[in-house]
């Protein structure tokens, strides 16, 4: 092969290297999927538009009641105190018989912290939305339980949103679904069509997180306020009962920052 033959040969490959290159870019460029536009039917749509307003100037609330944990074949009671901040501050406080803390966790929109006053032991660590599975048994963020003690009903991002019929004289369920369809959470409305009396909330694979009742809707101010609140999965169950709730007064940062409690 004479190098005339060689040089051709290689124009040759390199013009075919080019079109191969050519051809994946294009394919790639067409395999690239479209991020669809939402689809939210018109009854979907005012159903989001009110839950959205539900409580929407509750700004600064406080709390006691009693909580109980069942798990497995154990319960466990303890009364708690609570002060929160819309939409990240929330600071909880373990009471014992006497109504002294003896410990509680706080999340202050950095860190999150947690406190034993009998062991003197402060843990710290930086986070805007702990998870607060280690202590409750359940998947459920701290921005979620503010929106849940605020009576406000924390919504999923979601791509399509549709209403069902539920049972027979049981309302409408809300479905909030992912692009791929799969759903992220299911919000069941009473036949009012205006009170929310569960929902229940799913991951990105669509598999089951927890499940939140709503009980003994009370009147605060101009708000209205669920004074039970179940929150539970197939393995655990928290209760709340709400025995004192206050609204709209005035909380400084630092309330929800804890600190050594041996110093």
């Amino acid at each position: 092969m004479n190098r005339k033959d060689v040089l051709t040969g290689l124009r040759f490959y390199e013009m075919l290297l080019a079109v191969v290159i050519l051809c994946l870019f294009s394919a790639c460029a067409g395999l690239t999927p479209e991020v669809p536009s939402p689809v939210i039917s018109d009854e979907a749509r005012q159903m989001l538009s009110m839950l959205h307003t539900r409580n929407l100037k509750l700004m600064t609330f406080k709390g006691i009641g009693k909580a109980t944990l069942w798990e497995a074949d154990r319960r466990q009671i303890i009364r708690l105190a609570w002060i929160g901040a819309v939409p990240e501050k929330l600071r909880v406080s373990l009471l014992n018989v006497s109504g002294q803390s003896v410990g509680g966790f706080s999340a202050d929109g950095e860190h999150f912290y947690a406190v034993s006053h009998t062991e003197k032991r402060l843990y710290r660590v930086s986070n805007s939305n702990p998870e607060l599975k280690k202590i409750i048994r359940i998947p459920i963020r701290t921005r979620t339980l503010i929106q849940l003690l605020t009576g406000r009903i924390p919504v999923a991002a979601h791509t399509v949103a549709a209403v069902i019929p539920a049972q027979v004289g049981e309302g409408r369920i809300l479905v909030l679904k992912s692009r791929r369809g799969r759903i992220l959470e299911q919000i069941y409305l009473n036949r009012d069509m205006t009170t929310v009396s569960k929902l229940e909330l799913f991951d990105a694979d669509g598999d089951f997180k927890f499940r939140v009742r709503f009980d003994r809707m009370t009147s605060v101010k101009n708000y209205r306020i669920p004074f039970k609140i179940s929150v539970s999965n197939e393995d655990t169950r928290f209760q709340l009962l709400i025995d004192r709730y206050w609204t709209d007064m005035p909380i400084s940062p630092d309330a929800f920052v804890l600190t050594d409690p041996e110093k």
